[in-house]
C-alpha cells in the first residue's frame, strides 16, 4: 500500500521523510458495493472539493486556525466525533492533520488514496509521515486524563450507550479537553470509570491510551466495549457479541486472561473466538479473508494493541464487542449504514446485555482478576 520516497519539502513546512500511499485493491474488497459510501463518508470536504495534486497525511493534530474542521463531524454524539482537519499548504497541496497514531495516519492515507481511485482522480499523489511513539503517548500524558484520578476499572469505547446520565466530568463545553468520564459511586469500594474520548483511539493509539491510564491513573483493569467485523458467515451483524483471549498483532500472537470470561456466560448472545488486529479495515480483501478466516473469528484495529500494552503494564484486560459487520458475506447491515433504525434497535438489545455483563463483573472484582503474565507475544508458527 505504500512505498518509501525521499525527503521532500512540503511548501513552507519542514522537510519530512514521506511514504507514498497507493489505493487499496478495490475490485475484491470485502465491503463490495458499500466501499464507496464508507470511504467518502470519511473524506474531508476540502479534499473532495479540491483539484489539488498532492495530499500529505501527518501529525500534529490541530483544530485551531488556519486548520479547517470538517463539517461532516458527527457532533450529535458525545464521543469519537472529532476527525482530521486540513490546512491548505499552497494551491496544489493539502495537508491532513491527524491525531498522533501510526495506524491512524496510515488508515487516513489509505482512505484518501482509495477515494481518488474510486473517483478516477489518479493524478493526485497521496503521501504520509507516521508519528513516533513518544509523540503518540505524549498526546495523552499532556491531556486532562490525569484529572480523573486513580481508578480500579476503566471502561472505554461505547460508554455513552451504557445507560449513564449526562453528568460527564472533565469536559466543559468551552474546553478542548480530550476526555470526559463518569465515576458511579459503589458500595463495594471498587472504583469504576466510564471514559469517553473525543477523538478516535484507532489502532496503536489504543495501546498508548492504556499506557497513559497505567501511568496517570494507576488503572488495574481496562475493558474495551467496541465493535468488530466477523470472519465467519454465520455471525450476523448486530445480533451477536464477541469476546476472546487471543489476537494476532503484526505477525505475532498476543494472549491474555479474558477477565470477562465468567461474566459473559449470563448472555446467550456472546461468542468467543480468536481475533486479528489490523491497521486499516481497507486491507480486508478476498485474499486477506482466505488467509485469516481459518484462524480467526473477529477483526478490529485495537484489541491486540490494548492487550499487549495491558500485559506489559500488568493490567487486566478484556474486550466485549458488537459484531457490526460480516467480512465473509455481503450483508445489508454494514459499516456504511450504521445509523439505520433497525441497526440502532438491534444494538440496543446488545447494549443491555453488555450492561448486565459489566455489572456482574464489577460485583465480582477482584476475584475474577489475576495479574497477567509478562510473557511476550508468541510468534506465528
Amino acid at each position: 500500500m505504500s512505498e518509501e520516497t525521499p525527503e521532500a519539502p512540503i511548501h513552507g513546512v519542514e522537510s519530512l521523510k514521506l511514504k507514498r500511499c497507493r489505493s487499496v485493491p478495490i475490485e475484491d474488497n470485502s465491503m463490495g458495493a458499500s466501499l464507496h459510501d464508507y470511504v467518502i463518508s470519511k473524506i474531508h470536504p476540502d479534499i473532495q472539493n479540491s483539484s489539488c495534486s498532492r495530499v500529505i497525511v501527518r501529525t500534529p493534530y490541530t483544530r485551531d486556525p488556519p486548520a479547517h474542521i470538517s463539517r461532516n463531524e458527527k457532533k450529535d454524539k458525545p464521543f469519537n466525533w472529532q476527525r482530521p482537519t486540513t490546512i491548505a499548504i499552497d494551491s496544489t497541496t493539502i495537508q491532513l492533520n491527524c491525531f498522533p497514531g501510526k495506524d491512524y495516519v496510515k488508515h487516513y492515507a489509505a482512505l484518501v488514496a482509495t477515494y481518488y481511485a474510486l473517483e478516477n482522480r489518479s493524478l493526485t499523489t497521496v503521501q504520509y509521515s507516521p508519528p513516533v511513539a513518544v509523540e503518540c503517548i505524549e498526546a495523552f500524558l499532556s491531556s486532562n486524563l490525569s484529572q480523573m484520578g486513580h481508578i480500579d476499572i476503566v471502561v472505554v469505547g461505547y460508554v455513552h450507550h451504557l445507560g449513564l446520565d449526562d453528568s460527564w466530568e472533565g469536559c466543559p463545553a468551552e474546553s478542548n479537553n480530550l476526555f470526559a468520564w463518569q465515576k458511579p459511586k459503589r458500595t463495594d469500594g471498587v472504583s469504576v470509570s466510564f471514559l469517553g474520548c473525543m477523538v478516535s483511539f484507532w489502532g496503536d493509539i489504543s495501546g498508548h491510551l492504556v499506557r497513559a491510564l497505567q501511568v496517570l491513573n494507576n488503572v488495574k483493569c481496562v475493558l474495551y466495549i467496541g465493535k468488530t467485523g466477523a470472519l465467519s458467515p454465520e455471525s450476523e451483524p448486530n445480533r451477536w457479541l464477541a469476546t476472546g483471549d487471543r489476537s494476532f498483532l503484526e505477525g505475532r500472537l498476543v494472549e491474555w486472561e479474558n477477565v470477562l470470561q465468567r461474566s459473559v456466560r449470563i448472555s446467550p448472545r456472546v461468542h468467543d473466538g480468536t481475533h486479528i488486529t489490523v491497521s486499516t479495515l481497507l486491507c480486508e480483501t478476498e485474499a486477506w479473508l482466505n488467509e485469516w478466516q481459518p484462524r480467526c473469528s473477529w477483526v478490529d484495529c485495537e484489541v491486540g494493541h490494548m492487550a499487549q500494552a495491558s500485559s506489559e503494564g500488568r493490567t487486566a484486560f478484556a474486550y466485549l464487542h458488537i459484531v457490526s459487520d460480516n467480512i465473509a458475506i455481503q450483508n445489508p447491515q454494514n459499516l456504511s449504514n450504521e445509523r439505520l433504525d433497525e441497526v440502532v434497535s438491534n444494538r440496543e438489545h446488545l447494549f443491555r446485555d453488555i450492561r448486565s455483563i459489566l455489572e456482574s463483573f464489577f460485583a465480582s472484582w477482584p476475584s475474577h482478576a489475576s495479574r497477567p503474565s509478562l510473557d511476550g507475544p508468541t510468534p506465528i508458527a
